[in-house]
């Protein structure tokens, strides 16, 4: 693996992995027998390939993978959860509670918290594609927005790399809207729905746009539409 260490992949279903690093947007490797290699040519078809896959919760943000949720990743809301400073309740409010350590315990939780290691172990349990949420927050932050921007963005690179790597395929969640789009926690901020509501509400569609086309025009690049089909 890119940090030095290295373990032993085990895989049932006659998958393998593969990758070369003077040419990362080759053929990669195929999940089990039953599923087709990405990057070889074979494109996924809706309708005939079956689609057997997992959700990576809790990862690239506070719920689902890049977004992030207490329940789902408790540790990282625990240490800051008797907060003076702000009710932890949501990523926007544990953005607050964390201040300067932001980057740095944001940084350690997408470093650790789903690895390489789990990509070839969901292939190896017979499982071919992921679902990765992503909040808007991977690509940029407005006015008093708290969320750490950008780094998650980094993640999900290794996510696509990986994924080429084990032959797993990516289902790509824009999982948080700026405003809020339910109220929920895991839109990064629980409360009121600013999202075609209030006096933001219009801006926050109109930026919601902009990063569904930031999003499905990077995807679509020959370079990672195997990995993450549209």
């Amino acid at each position: 693996m890119e940090d030095g260490t290295s373990f032993t992949y085990t895989n049932d279903f006659n998958g393998d992995w593969a990758y070369d690093p003077t040419s990362p947007f080759g053929p990669g490797g195929k999940a089990q027998d039953w599923s087709k290699r990405v990057g070889a040519g074979d494109p996924w078809v809706w309708g005939e390939d079956i689609v057997r896959g997992v959700n990576l919760g809790g990862w690239l943000g506070k719920n689902p993978a890049f977004t992030t949720q207490p329940f789902i990743c408790p540790s990282l809301y625990e240490k800051y959860i008797n907060s003076t400073i702000v009710a932890v309740k949501d990523e926007w409010t544990l953005s607050i509670a964390m201040g300067s350590n932001l980057a740095n315990e944001m940084e350690e939780h997408y470093a650790t918290f789903i690895t390489e290691n789990d990509f070839a172990d969901i292939a190896g349990a017979g499982l071919n594609w992921v679902r990765i949420p992503l909040g808007f927050w991977a690509i940029e932050t407005i006015n008093d927005e708290p969320f750490l921007v950008g780094t998650s963005w980094k993640y999900f690179l290794k996510a696509i790399q990986w994924a080429r790597k084990y032959g797993l395929r990516i289902y790509l969640d824009l999982h948080s809207l700026p405003g809020s789009q339910n109220g929920w926690n895991h839109s990064g901020k629980g409360g009121s729905v600013n999202f075609m509501h209030g006096v933001m509400g219009i801006a926050n569609a109109q930026r919601t746009l902009t990063y569904l086309r930031i999003i499905t025009e990077f995807v679509s690049q020959e370079q990672y539409r195997d990995v993450i089909p549209v």
